[in-house]
């Protein structure tokens, strides 16, 4: 999919992304904050807003081998007070 070229709109980092993924000139990515927030996509009543995680995975990255979402709490673990 072309992001640039697409009726929807998208915000200017998703085309930019899209823009160096397609190209091929970076191979992996890390990308941080809350990966459970919703991301705004079109304009006006074509309005839709999906999963973060949902679009990264099943548009921007969907010809990917493979896509890998953790946390802190999965990588460097949880205590709990006692």
């Amino acid at each position: 999919m072309d992001f640039n070229e697409t009726k929807k709109s998208y915000p200017a980092w998703v085309k930019d992304f899209a823009h160096k993924y397609r190209s091929r000139t970076i191979s992996q990515y890390l990308l941080h904050g809350n990966i459970n927030d919703y991301l705004r996509v079109g304009d006006g009543d074509a309005t839709d807003y999906l999963l973060l995680r949902d679009f990264l995975s099943n548009e921007l990255f969907k010809s990917a081998n493979i896509v890998v979402f953790t946390t802190a709490v999965q990588v460097f673990g949880s205590r709990t007070a006692k």
